[in-house]
C-alpha cells in the first residue's frame, strides 16, 4: 500500500480542476449549491455515500471558475465521503486540490494527515499533523484533535511532543488553566486535570467528562452514559452566556465518548446512530470514520 500511495500525491492540479467548478455569485446558484450540499450531508450522515459523493459533486459542478470557502468546504466534505467509499486515492486527490488553492487549511492538513496514518505513512501523517497545528495556531482544540489521531495511530510519542509544547505556552489566566486542564485531560491525568479546575470557578462539563471516563475505567457504562448526557445537557441550556464559555472540544469529547460507551454496553445501533451523528459536526475525524465502517458491518 505504501508504494501505491506514493503515486497519489503527484500534483494534480490539471487533472483534478474539475473538482472545483464553481458556483456563481447569483443568490439563486448560491442557494442551490447550499441545498446539493445539505442533502450531500445528510445522506453521508445516514450512511448513503454514494448518494453523498453525487450531491456534492452535482454541486461542485455549478461553476463560474472561482474558487471560495464554499467550494472549499464541499470537497472537503466530498473527501470524507470518498474516504468512507474506500477511494484513498479519490480522498487525497480532492484534499491536494484543497490545499493546492489553500495551503494554510488546517482541516486538510489533518484529513490528509490522518489518512496517511490510516495507510502506514507515518512520517507523511506526522508532518501533516504538525502542519495541521502550524496553520492553526490559534486553535487549542485542533492540538488536542492531533494528540488523539497521533495517539490512535500508535505514535503517541509524537502527540506528546505536540500537547508538551502547547502546555510550556499557557499562561495563569483562567482561560489558559481551563486548558490545561482540557490538555491533562486528554492525556488521560485525571488527577492534574482535577487540580487544575479546582484553581478555577466553573468548568462543570469537563468535570462531568472526568467522572464519566473514569466510570468508563471502572466499566460502569450506564452511569458513564449519564455522566456525558448529562454534560451535553449544558449546551443545550437557553443561557447563551454559559454556552459561550463552553470548550467545543469537551462537547465533542462528550459526544465521542457516548458512542463508545455504547459499543460497550452492547447497543450497536445506539452507537451507529450516536457515530453518525458526530461525523456529521466533525468529518474530520478519521478515527470515528472507520468506527463507522466497523459499526456498520455488525
Amino acid at each position: 500500500m505504501i508504494k501505491y500511495m506514493k503515486k497519489i500525491f503527484i500534483p494534480v492540479l490539471c487533472i483534478g480542476m474539475s473538482l472545483f467548478v464553481l458556483c456563481g455569485c447569483s443568490r439563486e446558484r448560491i442557494e442551490s449549491q447550499d441545498e446539493l450540499k445539505s442533502f450531500a450531508i445528510a445522506a453521508l450522515n445516514a450512511g448513503n455515500y454514494e448518494d453523498a459523493l453525487s450531491g456534492f459533486d452535482e454541486a461542485l459542478s455549478l461553476a463560474d471558475g472561482r474558487v471560495s470557502a464554499r467550494e472549499l468546504d464541499i470537497c472537503y466534505y466530498k473527501a470524507v465521503t470518498q474516504y468512507l467509499l474506500e477511494d484513498v486515492t479519490g480522498a487525497c486527490e480532492t484534499l491536494e486540490n484543497v490545499i493546492a488553492y489553500d495551503d494554510k487549511n488546517s482541516d486538510a492538513y489533518y484529513l490528509r494527515g490522518s489518512i496517511y496514518l490510516s495507510e502506514g505513512e507515518t512520517e507523511l501523517g506526522i508532518a501533516d499533523m504538525e502542519r495541521s497545528v502550524a496553520t492553526d495556531g490559534d486553535d487549542r482544540e485542533r492540538v488536542i484533535d492531533v494528540f488523539n489521531a497521533l495517539s490512535g495511530s500508535g505514535q503517541r510519542e509524537a502527540g506528546l511532543s505536540i500537547v508538551s509544547q502547547a502546555l510550556s505556552e499557557l499562561s495563569d489566566s483562567r482561560e489558559d488553566i481551563l486548558w490545561r486542564a482540557r490538555y491533562h485531560l486528554v492525556l488521560e491525568q485525571y488527577d492534574e486535570a482535577l487540580s487544575d479546575l479546582d484553581q478555577i470557578e466553573g468548568g462543570d462539563t469537563e468535570r462531568l467528562l472526568i467522572q464519566g471516563e473514569k466510570l468508563m475505567q471502572d466499566e460502569q457504562y450506564e452511569a458513564a452514559l449519564g455522566s456525558f448526557d448529562e454534560g451535553l445537557a449544558f449546551y443545550d441550556s437557553d443561557d447563551d452566556k454559559g454556552k459561550k464559555e463552553l470548550s467545543q472540544e469537551t462537547y465533542r469529547r462528550l459526544l465521542s465518548d457516548r458512542v463508545a460507551a455504547y459499543e460497550f454496553m452492547g447497543e450497536w445501533n445506539d452507537a451507529l446512530k450516536a457515530a453518525r451523528e458526530y461525523i456529521a459536526l466533525y468529518p474530520q475525524d478519521a478515527r470515528m470514520l472507520r468506527e463507522i465502517k466497523f459499526l456498520a458491518s455488525r
